[in-house]
């Protein structure tokens, strides 16, 4: 009787494994599916506001209202995600990208976010196709550009973290570091 259970606990077991395979391969094809849509729809949004402003010859500050109005619009309408700044990042995903075809499936909306915010095209260009070749998750990105900019001159101005850690600093102690060391036993 114990030889039949395990015999049915062995084919079980195979059943469940390949159904869990089956399972994970389909929601890895839906989550590349939702990234490229994504990806395609957020540019289209971006063309969408940049011609808006060049069509209507916006001065910047009626720009600025625009957007908070889209952003207030667009929240009320389909939730979270459409935030002005979310909105700046669309429309200069388009301008750094005016060819759509020349987006990457393989990069999430946060890794172009990311790039984003190197202004050289060419280090752009470098970081997107390092992702894109050794398959990077965002962390490791971020890690990679902040290394880089550590041997930039102006680093410690320009990396949000560095200049975050930098005003954070001034308010550790020695006596706020040693707290946690003695709390827990370090």
């Amino acid at each position: 009787m114990s030889q039949v259970v395990s015999i049915q606990n062995e084919d079980t077991r195979q059943l469940v494994s390949q159904i869990g395979q089956l399972i994970n391969e389909a929601r890895r094809q839906v989550s590349v599916q939702v990234n490229s849509q994504l990806l395609v729809t957020y540019w289209h949004i971006g063309q969408l506001i940049v011609e808006h402003e060049q069509k209507s010859s916006l001065r910047a500050e009626y720009g600025k209202q625009t957007l908070r109005e889209v952003s207030r619009q667009l929240t009320r309408d389909y939730g979270k995600g459409f935030s002005v700044s979310n909105l700046q990042f669309m429309r200069r995903f388009y301008e750094k990208y005016p060819i759509q075809q020349t987006l990457s499936v393989k990069l999430s909306w946060s890794h172009y976010c990311e790039l984003l915010s190197i202004s050289d095209d060419q280090r752009r260009s470098f970081y997107e196709k390092e992702c894109e070749r050794s398959g990077w998750p965002l962390r490791e990105l971020k890690r990679r550009t902040y290394i880089r900019s550590k041997d930039d001159t102006d680093s410690t101005q320009s990396h949000p973290f560095f200049r975050n850690f930098l005003v954070h600093l001034k308010y550790v102690t020695l006596q706020t570091l040693l707290i946690p060391f003695a709390v827990f036993g370090g």
